[in-house]
């Protein structure tokens, strides 16, 4: 049995595969600002625009795997495909609930006392 084909395709490219890498990368980065620069507010903000880019492109990254996932009846049928399916959407959550926690805090300032560091759990 072969693969099934992706149903989100621009020129017969699968959309799903190319947009994966982006939050990947949006958001192991904040955590690698986090542990670069705790003195320099530069990381604390690049880290808070990399989580937000992160976010975005998941949403759009799920939503073409959604698509992928519900365009073929054999995807679901698979036991192993809930497991990314369920798992990236737990992922997704917990960085939304981070930018939101950074968001909120208000903190413009990692290096005065205005910025306190809360874990997101």
């Amino acid at each position: 049995m072969s693969n099934p084909p992706s149903t989100a395709k621009i020129a017969g490219h699968a959309l799903h595969p190319m947009l994966v890498p982006f939050p990947i990368a949006g958001f192991v980065g904040p955590l690698v600002c986090d542990l670069v620069g705790t003195t320099d507010p530069f990381w604390f903000r690049a880290s808070e625009y990399l989580l937000a880019a992160g976010v975005v492109m998941a949403l759009l990254a799920a939503a073409m795997g959604l698509t992928d996932f519900l365009g073929d009846a054999r995807i679901p049928a698979l036991s192993i495909a809930w497991a990314p399916f369920l798992g990236n959407r737990i992922v997704v959550l917990i960085e939304a609930v981070s930018r939101y926690r950074r968001y909120s805090s208000g903190a413009a300032d990692p290096t005065g006392t205005s910025y306190q560091w809360r874990p997101c759990c």
